[in-house]
């Protein structure tokens, strides 16, 4: 059996814990109520191909950004090694999205680096550890075209635009790129979904990303596009960033 710790981040109101909500339980409930401060649940995923189980430990941050302190609580010396982050984004407010990812992908990376420097200062084994994670990431970006423009998570981090429905049409192409670029220069994931109950294929994309993330499943399938790409978009790392938002893996663009 294995467990991962998964961090959710985001301002108040931006749709964080509705995803968390899609997510483990689908289209069940109504909107959850707002996170006060740290909310913690968990789920388990049995894998198709053997009996082994994993556990993801979910904490769900408040989204007054007083509380950011408290992800020292959720990412921890002893957890850092196997937690995925995420940060999400209200696109029905525009003016909110770019100073929100800048916020809380400070304050996580800052966690993040705190962490792992403790971690690799606990003994010879946990250093070796520690180092052959950041050897990891440095190896898959190095052959990057934007290699020397990035810095990426040496953990997980995926970015949801939540509320893509909402978005306005005349923002979608800037707001598009700004959510391309941050992920990019962070080695995140980036996830723009619907998050109405109703909208079960607009979900499926996002479900499955942290399916595959959470829970290490070998069976994820990439939304690149196909059906209900417009509403469903996952972009994974490494892409590049050019000039316009439609990417360089073929993924289908935002209309």
């Amino acid at each position: 059996n294995s467990s991962s710790t998964v961090v959710f981040c985001g301002g108040r109101k931006s749709g964080k814990t509705t995803i968390l909500e899609r997510f483990m339980k689908g289209t069940k409930d109504d909107y959850p109520k707002a996170t006060v401060a740290l909310d913690y649940k968990y789920a388990r995923f049995a894998h198709d191909a053997s009996t082994s189980k994993s556990i993801a430990h979910i904490f769900d941050l408040g989204g007054d950004e007083r509380l950011s302190h408290l992800v020292n609580v959720a990412i921890t010396p002893a957890n850092v090694e196997s937690v995925i982050l995420t940060v999400t984004v209200d696109l029905g407010e525009a003016a909110s999205v770019v100073p929100s990812l800048i916020h809380w992908i400070a304050v996580l990376r800052a966690r993040v680096d705190k962490c792992l420097e403790q971690a690799a200062g606990s003994g010879q084994a946990a250093a070796a550890r520690v180092q052959k994670l950041r050897d990891a990431v440095r190896e898959k970006w190095e052959s990057h075209a934007d290699y020397s423009h990035v810095r990426p998570f040496p953990v997980p981090l995926i970015i949801f635009g939540a509320k893509w429905d909402l978005m306005d049409v005349n923002k979608r192409r800037t707001l598009c790129q700004a959510l391309r670029y941050f992920a990019t220069v962070s080695g995140a994931y980036l996830v723009c979904t619907s998050t109405r109950k109703e909208d079960r294929q607009t979900l499926e994309g996002m479900k499955s990303l942290c399916r595959r993330l959470f829970f290490w499943d070998g069976q994820y399938q990439a939304a690149e596009g196909g059906a209900g790409a417009r509403e469903a978009l996952v972009y994974l790392p490494r892409d590049g960033y050019p000039g316009e938002h439609p990417g360089a893996t073929g993924e289908a663009a935002p209309q």
